[in-house]
C-alpha cells in the first residue's frame, strides 16, 4: 500500500506527517516501513489479543486495579466496586 503511494504520489507521502488507519493495518512491519522509511507516524489501534473473552484483567498485586487489553487502567472502589 504505501509503497504503491509513495511510487505514484511521492510528493503526498514526504508531505505526510500521519497515517490513520484500524485495526486490520495492526502490522508490526507496516508500522516500521512507515516510520523507518518515510518518518510518517502510524495511528493505528491495536487488535485485541485475549483469546479468553475477558474485557479486563486485575493487576498483579492490586485487588481492586483492572486494564484492558489497550492498557488502560480503572480502579474500582474496594467498599463499593464502582470504577
Amino acid at each position: 500500500m504505501i509503497d504503491r503511494l509513495a511510487k505514484e504520489q511521492p510528493v503526498l507521502v514526504e508531505r505526510c506527517e500521519a497515517l490513520l488507519a484500524d485495526k486490520a493495518y495492526d502490522d508490526t512491519k507496516l508500522i516500521v516501513k512507515l516510520w523507518d522509511e518515510h518518518r510518517i507516524k502510524p495511528v493505528i489501534d491495536i487488535r485485541n489479543q485475549w483469546r479468553d473473552g475477558e474485557e479486563t484483567r486485575v493487576l498483579a498485586g492490586k485487588d481492586n486495579v483492572v486494564y484492558d487489553y489497550c492498557g488502560t487502567v480503572y480502579c474500582h472502589c474496594p467498599r463499593t466496586n464502582k470504577r
